[in-house]
């Protein structure tokens, strides 16, 4: 027991005792009475020290319960640095991993250009030994070879060759097999029909091509992630298809589209690409990653009833996911959207479509109009972005673009984005989405994925 705690209960009695005492000498006050006296004293005294004591200890307890707080407090913001720092070292290695991984990718392209580069000059100087071989030969060897009737049974059958592709690559229109490059073919006049007569040829030739890629099941579907800035998350993805040679070249949208725009064949692309595209979703559903696909189709596809009708059709089958289903379309084509477009796209908005625009060369649209058509998403080149309002058409400087649009409920793709440059600059301008080949190349998609769907050739018959 403390001292102190002593010395108070011996002086309560000591008091009680002395009121008792006085009670009985000096008041006359009857024993029994003084000591009732006494002992409520010593009762009342007694209580009133406990209470004080209680005070004291729950004083004590606040105090000590508000140090511990203060003390958890200090834990948790201590937790909250380390966690940031955490983060923080992850991001930096995120980021390392992926300019390590761009570096990579890019050391992987340069030996595959020079791989194939060395593959056509040895197919080249085959083909020149060749020719030497049968300029070599004498007349009556040459004439027992087999004849070819006309120059354009050999223009008809347009080889698929990489050659073909590397020059379609580099907007150039292949030339098709004359005269001149064969002793077997009749000799004929050659005429000049300029611009458009090479556009006519060169839009023929990619025609035969997709053809051939789409009856041979070769046309793949690849994927490219949209990511959100600054942490590189993926959040969508870019559902674009490319056509491969049987030699194993390959066309990509940009090297096609137009041309089949001009054919009409885009439709047959528009065709497997959107269904493609939703099962992609599924399985991503099924893996637990809730994303979205973006997947471009032309204009034309929509005015045409039976094109549209397949495409309607793979939505409707899948109303859960229609909503990730992202279309989206060329500046051009929805500039010349009519009545019928619009209520052909409203039909897919109601079934929890969502509309996209690309190829954007002029800014200036209206971002009312856009959001009212059902239009959320605008993707625009990160040159054009980041391009002076004296280079592009524009009603606004780009700068002030991002936010415009999201004011709207329209949020901006930066897209084509190559160097690790160009993301402080997109960033700096209130951009939060980016696509491009600094993130990652399209990839195909695996064939297991795509197995159970209509084969090309069936879906392009259904409609």
């Amino acid at each position: 027991m403390p001292v102190g705690g002593f010395i108070i209960g011996t002086s309560i009695a000591v008091i009680a005792i002395s009121v008792s005492v006085i009670l009985v000498v000096a008041m006359a006050v009857p024993l029994t009475i003084a000591v009732v006296s006494g002992l409520s004293t010593l009762a009342v005294l007694t209580a009133l020290q406990v209470s004080l004591s209680f005070n004291r200890v729950r004083k004590t307890v606040g105090n000590q319960i508000t140090d511990l707080r203060e003390t958890v407090g200090h834990t948790l913001r201590q937790i909250g640095t380390l966690t940031e720092r955490v983060d923080q070292a992850h991001s930096e290695l995120s980021d390392r991993i992926d300019q390590d991984g761009a570096q990579l990718n890019a050391e992987i392209s340069l030996v595959e250009a020079a791989v194939r580069e060395l593959a056509d000059t040895v197919d080249g100087m085959s083909k020149a030994q060749e020719a030497v071989n049968s300029f070599s030969q004498p007349q009556h060897e040459r004439s027992a070879e087999p004849q070819k009737s006309t120059l354009t049974s050999v223009s008809a059958q347009a080889p698929e060759s990489r050659a073909a592709l590397d020059a379609l690559a580099h907007g150039v229109a292949p030339q098709p097999v004359s005269a001149v490059e064969s002793p077997l073919v009749e000799q004929g006049p050659v005429e000049a029909n300029g611009a458009a007569s090479e556009t006519a040829e060169r839009d023929a030739l990619i025609q035969r091509l997709a053809d051939s890629a789409l009856a041979d099941d070769r046309a793949e579907m690849c994927l490219q992630p949209i990511v959100k800035l600054p942490q590189r998350k993926v959040v969508y993805y870019d559902a674009v298809t490319r056509l491969k040679s049987r030699d194993g070249g390959a066309l990509w949208p940009s090297q096609f589209s137009d041309a089949l725009e001009n054919t009409g064949g885009i439709k047959e692309i528009d065709m497997i690409a959107v269904p493609r595209a939703i099962a992609v979703v599924r399985r991503l559903i099924e893996r637990g990653r809730d994303v979205s696909i973006f997947v471009a189709v032309s204009m034309q596809s929509i005015s045409d009833s039976e094109t549209f009708k397949v495409i309607s059709d793979a939505i409707s089958a899948e109303k859960d996911i229609a909503q990730r289903v992202i279309l989206s379309f060329s500046q051009s084509g929805f500039d010349l959207m009519g009545p019928l477009e619009d209520e052909t796209l409203l039909a897919l908005r109601d079934q929890g479509v969502r509309l996209a625009l690309h190829g954007v060369h002029d800014l200036r649209f209206d971002h009312h109009t856009l959001n009212k058509r059902g239009i959320r998403f605008v993707r625009i080149d990160a040159d054009t972005i980041l391009s002076t309002a004296d280079t592009i058409p524009s009603d606004i400087h780009p700068a002030d673009l991002g936010g415009l649009l999201m004011r709207t409920g329209i949020r901006l793709i930066a897209s084509d984005i190559r160097e690790e440059r160009t993301v402080p600059d997109v960033l700096d301008y209130d951009v939060e989405l980016a696509q491009g080949d600094l993130f990652s190349p399209p990839r195909p998609v695996r064939s297991d994925i795509l197995a159970n769907l209509t084969a090309p050739t069936q879906i392009a018959a259904a409609g």
